[in-house]
């Protein structure tokens, strides 16, 4: 058997064990098009933030600029799970939650599946529990986001006394692109190398992932406008 067959038998030999262990690399990440939605003002009001995490603690002055995680999903309003307000487990009611909020994407660009959103299993899942919160809770105990809220929710880890009020309309920004984003709602003890974080609808449509540089730009001046992508003037 000469070299250049055995390298063949090799590389077919690897093909086939790849196919039956299921290697197939994730889908390619998608970037959709830039909203239409046009706001009349960006404009955002000067904050300073004082913010907490596990042995650490700093003072912000927004806007600011780093990096998001990427987080599971919190229960919304909209979600049931039986007589229980939250799930008992991360998968529970998650399905329809997902298929929801992909219903929404579909119209900014996202496959019919939502593969090139939501591009691991651990992006298909709600929150999971702590010691002081239950699975898919949040920070302001039973008061839940509504469904297009949760989609472009932002974590900031805020100092107690500090949150924002649940609902308030944010800026968040990258790569030329813009997110009328939902703060108050959570606020997790994140990691200090994180500004913030956010679940995978935001990261989709900014086109970041969590070694991405993104723009916390802070409360809105309008605080009508709807969550979502939007272009500034």
């Amino acid at each position: 058997m000469t070299a250049e067959t055995r390298q063949r038998l090799l590389a077919a030999v690897l093909g086939f064990v790849c196919a039956v262990a299921s290697c197939a690399r994730p889908p390619p990440r998608v970037v959709p098009p830039v909203a239409k939605r046009i706001a009349r003002t960006c404009a955002v009001g000067p904050l300073v933030i004082e913010r907490r995490g596990n042995g650490w603690e700093d003072t912000i002055t927004l806007p600011a600029t780093g990096r998001f995680a990427l987080e599971p999903h919190l229960a919304a309003r909209e979600d049931t799970f039986g007589k229980e307000l939250y799930p008992k487990t991360v998968a529970e009611g998650i399905e329809p939650h997902l298929q929801r909020s992909c219903a929404r994407l579909q119209a900014l660009g996202a496959r019919p599946d939502c593969s090139d959103v939501y591009l691991s299993e651990d992006l298909r899942q709600f929150m999971p529990g702590s010691d002081d919160a239950r699975i898919g809770q949040g920070a302001t105990g039973t008061h839940k986001p509504s469904a297009e809220e949760e989609m472009w929710l932002i974590d900031v880890a805020f100092a107690p006394g500090h949150r924002a009020r649940a609902g308030q309309r944010w800026l968040v920004s990258a790569n030329g692109r813009s997110v009328v984003a939902i703060a108050g709602y959570e606020a997790r003890p994140l990691l200090w190398k994180f500004l913030a974080g956010a679940p995978a609808e935001l990261h989709w449509y900014l086109g970041t992932d969590e070694e991405s540089q993104i723009t916390l730009g802070g409360p809105l001046k309008d605080q009508t406008l709807a969550p979502g992508p939007i272009v500034c003037p």
